[in-house]
């Protein structure tokens, strides 16, 4: 159970809140009859809520959430106006009517449409604004928050999704990526999983469907060891590819006890970092280098796994940049790869360091991206049927006018059951 205290005259009463899954519904079933404030945790003072865009937010779907979960029931738009101007009485002392609670709950509704088109980033400048009761200009986007968005919206800009082209349409497969299509799903025989292609768990290639459809074992030029981090899903993990694909010259070791010591003469470790060079500026001796660390995680948990004991002393490299192509969403940038893309933009790079230039990279290593590019055609073509279907796609491969849409508001008006 939980408690609050009301004050009255002077005194504190104790009361427990209504029975609530989290304490963010009970706060609002218990805001609609009495006043409710929080403890300044800097001055130890009891505040009022600031009403800004973001409280308002939560309200309206915290009324929409209440009753969907049947823990209260409004019978129209109007019960749950008059339950917001409750809320807003009760937790911002500030006096509400019914023109103004009517206003502020559509508006909250707006907020909300407009919020999901923005990254996170301008989604926190956008909801910390203020709300005014009864304003005109409430879902207006303030100049800060257009030029967020605006930087946003280059930074994820992808070319070959603007140009609609197959990013992977010039690259030399041996085998052809929509034929891995037709591979059936099958059970491992170690770990007795069922999966596609190969096993995410044990690393190793599942039954084909007909010798005519078997994997190309990629020749690397060098060894490559995958620091992969726990939490990582292995699913998920592009860079397990390289061991499906090359299995005696792509191994795992787990972040951070599986982790073992490198000779810094022959070893480098792929990450960006200030200490790290490009193989084109020759500081690394590129003919004792047998082997590549590659970190396996997400890139605000890459960081820990670069300053391991075992990998901090390491000379480190990077890559030209390059754009992704990768599916799963990040707001840092278009030049954040995949760790496979990286692994396998440095194959590239390093033929190009180590050979003349009449001797161009000719696709030797294509077959590394195998596996990715049939993922990658795969989860394009549903994206596209998605988009068009107006459901929910990634940001980064919704096009340029469409974003701009959201950010705008102009979508297509929901019910006010989908803001939960």
């Amino acid at each position: 159970k939980m408690a609050a205290a009301d004050e009255k005259d002077g005194q504190k009463e104790w009361r427990f809140l209504p029975a609530a899954s989290n304490y963010e519904d009970a706060l609002l079933l218990a805001a609609g009859s009495a006043r409710q404030r929080f403890v300044d945790p800097k001055r130890g003072e009891r505040r009022w809520y600031p009403l800004t865009k973001q409280v308002l937010l939560n309200m309206v779907r915290g009324i929409i959430r209440l009753h969907n979960r049947k823990k209260m029931v409004f019978k129209n738009e109007e019960e749950r106006c008059d339950y917001l101007r409750r809320l807003i009485t009760n937790m911002c002392n500030i006096p509400a009517t019914k023109d103004t609670s009517r206003q502020a709950y559509r508006e909250g509704l707006e907020i909300s449409r407009r919020a999901e088109g923005f990254d996170r980033l301008t989604m926190k400048l956008y909801t910390k604004e203020p709300y005014e009761l009864g304003g005109s200009s409430n879902t207006k986007v303030s100049e800060v928050v257009a030029k967020s968005a605006e930087s946003y919206s280059k930074r994820q800009k992808r070319r070959w999704v603007s140009e609609g082209r197959d990013p992977f349409q010039d690259f030399k497969f041996s085998l052809d990526p929509s034929s891995l299509a037709t591979w059936p799903r099958d059970t491992c025989s170690k770990c007795g999983k069922t999966a596609k292609i190969y096993c995410p768990r044990c690393v190793v290639t599942l039954k084909p469907p007909s010798d005519e459809v078997k994997l190309p074992e990629v020749r690397l030029p060098m060894d490559v060891d995958i620091i992969l981090h726990p939490q990582e899903n292995r699913k998920k993990a592009t860079s397990l590819h390289l061991c499906v694909l090359s299995p005696t010259q792509a191994s795992i070791h787990e972040y951070p006890d599986g982790i073992p010591k490198y000779n810094p003469k022959t070893t480098v470790v792929l990450f960006p970092d200030d200490k790290s060079v490009l193989l084109s500026e020759k500081k690394v001796d590129l003919g004792r280098i047998s082997k590549v660390v590659v970190v396996e995680s997400t890139w605000h948990k890459a960081n820990s796994v670069s300053r391991h004991p075992n990998l901090a002393k390491l000379p480190t490299v990077k890559i030209h940049q390059k754009e992704g192509t990768f599916w799963r969403h990040q707001e840092l940038g278009n030049s954040f790869l995949s760790t496979l893309e990286a692994t396998f933009h440095f194959f590239v790079e390093h033929w190009d360091a180590t050979h003349p230039s009449n001797q161009p990279y000719r696709g030797c290593y294509d077959d590394a991206m195998l596996i990715y590019a049939y993922l990658h055609r795969k989860i394009s073509k549903l994206t596209i049927q998605n988009n068009a279907k107006g459901k929910k796609v990634p940001k980064h491969w919704v096009p340029a006018a469409s974003a701009a849409a959201a950010a705008e508001g102009k979508r297509g008006k929901k019910d006010d059951d989908a803001c939960t």
